[in-house]
């Protein structure tokens, strides 16, 4: 009998978890995206099974996980209905949209993702102008000179995100910090694109120096055009290829 010896350990167990996941972020992409509206009804988790060649157990687990999460409502004997999350969240809805990390967005949803970041940032630029610290800001620095520094768009991505994360640190505010970084996952995807579509790196660039000379000289009117001005240029560049009516 043939031996396979080591062969056998580059093989890894199927992970039916993996797989019901895969299938409830599926879902949850298609309501955040529009795809899928309030009321609309799934097929039947016999149906669903046979599409995605999956076990229909695994479709009923899913299903009870997006149900916890607020996105659907199973309805006895007549079917599993999609909800409108907007009007009944739970807990674990925003840890779903803290975790999805596409572009495809429902424009009230991507409209409502910009103003929060607006809301956050323009509020901890008044917290950490009032802590007078100018020590606060020379991690944003670091940040800006790494974005200017490199030519890995991914990089330029991460050097980004870390300079208004560090904003948020800068307040002195607990929270702030881990509501930011909680949308690592979704502002990176976003971040990417807008970044991926500007012309002027530049311009960018110079915007954010703005903002940081304006934090240094403890101008709260300034740094807070700025900082309006650099999440308006990241978003407009997006545009409505990104979003669903």
């Amino acid at each position: 009998m043939y031996d396979y010896g080591d062969n056998m350990a580059g093989f890894e167990k199927i992970d039916q978890a993996s797989l019901k996941e895969r299938f409830v972020r599926e879902i949850q992409r298609k309501i955040f995206a529009g795809e899928l509206l309030p009321g609309e009804q799934l097929p039947p988790e016999r149906e669903l099974a046979v599409q995605l060649g999956v076990s229909r157990s695994l479709i009923n687990v899913g299903i009870l996980d997006l149900e916890s999460r607020g996105f659907v409502k199973v309805e006895p004997r007549c079917g599993t209905f999609v909800t409108d999350y907007r009007k009944d969240p739970t807990p674990q809805t925003l840890s779903a949209l803290m975790s999805y990390d596409s572009t495809m967005l429902d424009s009230s949803l991507f409209k409502s993702l910009v103003d929060t970041r607006r809301l956050v940032e323009r509020e901890c630029i008044r917290l950490s102008i009032a802590l007078g610290d100018v020590s606060a800001y020379e991690s944003m620095q670091e940040a800006l000179e790494r974005m200017r520094a490199t030519q890995d768009p991914d990089d330029l991505v991460v050097a980004v995100f870390d300079f208004h994360y560090r904003l948020t640190k800068a307040s002195g505010n607990l929270i702030y910090p881990m509501f930011f970084k909680g949308f690592e996952r979704a502002l990176h995807r976003l971040m990417g694109a807008s970044l991926a579509r500007q012309t002027n790196h530049e311009e960018y660039f110079q915007i954010h120096e703005e903002l940081l000379r304006a934090l240094q000289a403890f101008d709260t009117a300034a740094a807070d055009e700025a900082i309006t001005h650099i999440i308006n240029l990241a978003t407009a560049v997006l545009g409505d290829s990104f979003t669903q009516a």
